[in-house]
């Protein structure tokens, strides 16, 4: 808290947003307005919330809600935010691999 972090959003090689893909995708427009309030109030004073790491660098932004948001984020640097993928609960076991390989490779381009 109380510096300022630069946010990004991944993108994989191909172009694809994993992350916007999975909030554009959201059916629940509380949860999404919600995961929205949630970046703009970090872009804007660095406030991450609830959330818990899963390995050096590596965090999950928890949302007490639906089927349990996650939105899973990589810190870079100190001053970088990446966010990687979205996804719940139910999905997280399969979500996790999913985001260490962007993490792998956002970190080896």
């Amino acid at each position: 808290r109380g510096r300022n972090l630069d946010i990004k959003i991944y993108a994989t090689l191909e172009g694809k947003e994993p992350f916007l893909d999975w909030l554009n995708s959201l059916k629940d427009l509380k949860a999404k307005a919600s995961v929205k309030k949630r970046l703009n109030r970090i872009e804007k004073d660095s406030y991450l919330g609830d959330y818990k790491f899963i390995e050096a660098n590596l965090i999950e932004l928890r949302f007490f809600m639906g089927p349990g948001y996650r939105v899973y984020c990589g810190m870079y640097e100190e001053q970088l935010i990446i966010f990687l993928a979205g996804g719940d609960k139910s999905s997280q076991e399969r979500d996790l691999i999913k985001v260490k390989e962007y993490w792998n490779e956002f970190k080896n381009r």
